[in-house]
């Protein structure tokens, strides 16, 4: 696994890189959600492609229950938070340009991989893909195991 420069993700710690850990607020995400209106059907099934512009929050949905993916361009890359079904903090990370992805499994671990491509996510667990950036254009895959 390379990081090429990207922070390391570990669920529910802060960014070791220094950078201020921040996410979206509910009305930033209202304001600037998906070029789709903020319509996340096809997130229903555990998995899906969402394109947005600034920031972003959406449900991922899972046998376990709905995720909640937090995604704002910001310094560069895409800083993205996640939520459990349980409503607590799952972890998140900075991605800091396309084909890096966090990993989170079931067991609480996880990580960061950039220029190689993103492993399935573990029954239980949830990788997130920063496919495209371009200015404060973006778009994450998202996936549940």
């Amino acid at each position: 696994m390379s990081d090429s420069g990207a922070a390391a993700a570990t669920p529910g710690a802060s960014d070791p890189s220094g950078r201020p850990s921040s996410s979206p607020s509910e009305s930033e995400s209202t304001e600037e959600s998906s070029s789709d209106g903020g319509d996340y059907e096809d997130c229903g099934d555990g998995a899906c492609e969402v394109p947005f512009t600034g920031s972003v929050q959406f449900p991922l949905t899972g046998g376990d229950g709905e995720w909640t993916v937090d995604a704002a361009v910001e310094d560069g890359g895409v800083r993205v938070s996640l939520t459990t079904p349980a409503g607590l903090g799952g972890g998140g990370g900075f991605l800091d340009h396309p084909s890096c992805a966090l990993t989170f499994r079931a067991d609480g671990s996880g990580g960061l991989a950039c220029d190689e491509e993103p492993a399935a996510p573990d029954s239980g667990g949830i990788v997130v893909h920063l496919l495209e950036l371009d200015g404060d254009d973006a778009t994450v895959a998202a996936a549940l195991g």
